[in-house]
């Protein structure tokens, strides 16, 4: 029954959040299993598996899981980065690469993307477009620590129209839709973590 799909995703989202590692697995399985169609929870179960220990058979899951994923959907923007963080880890640049730019692309620039794709470049020895994207990257990183912050303070402050105002142009910035009033930061910047407040909410 595809209505129980949300009820399942937030009790796997919960138990990542109390670092209940292993059941969070076994239900993301669950998920794969029951429902095979669904990119979320081959994503779930790369996010779990990256937990493991990289000499790990359940590590060396990980691949798969985020191609599984891109399988169901081609234009997952988290699947892209996932892949291709992965990539750059065991120093496969060519097809990080390519994942990488795909995320930016889909995801609108998150600084952990362009992170990554620094350090592609600057692997690669491609030192000109390495110093572009480091550039990027810190504007973007500081551009969504702000934000965070300025959400953070209109919980406290929500009549607040000044700071309102300067939320709005941050995150119009950061290429995300802004609904007021404003409720609750809304910018989460690394692949993992913002796979996980989707999840939890």
């Amino acid at each position: 029954n595809p209505a129980d799909i949300p009820l399942r995703v937030k009790l796997i989202g919960k138990l990542i959040e109390t670092t209940n590692f292993a059941y969070a697995t076994t239900l993301a399985q669950e998920l794969c299993d029951r429902y095979p169609a669904l990119a979320l929870g081959y994503l779930l179960l790369g996010d779990l598996h990256q937990h493991s220990p990289r000499d790990s058979v359940e590590y060396g899951k990980c691949e798969q899981d985020f191609l599984n994923a891109l399988g169901c959907e081609p234009n997952n923007g988290i699947a892209h980065a996932q892949i291709g963080h992965l990539y750059l880890q065991t120093k496969r640049y060519m097809e990080a690469k390519k994942h990488l730019e795909a995320a930016s692309l889909l995801l609108n620039s998150p600084s952990t993307v362009l992170a990554d794709l620094y350090e592609v470049g600057r692997s690669t020895t491609n030192a000109a477009q390495a110093t572009q994207l480091k550039a990027l990257w810190q504007q973007r990183l500081t551009a969504e620590r702000e934000a965070l912050l300025l959400g953070k303070r209109l919980l406290a402050e929500p009549e607040n129209m000044g700071l309102k105002r300067r939320y709005q142009e941050v995150v119009s910035q950061l290429g995300q839709e802004v609904s007021l009033p404003v409720a609750t930061p809304v910018i989460e910047s690394n692949p993992t973590t913002l796979l996980q407040s989707k999840v939890i909410q």
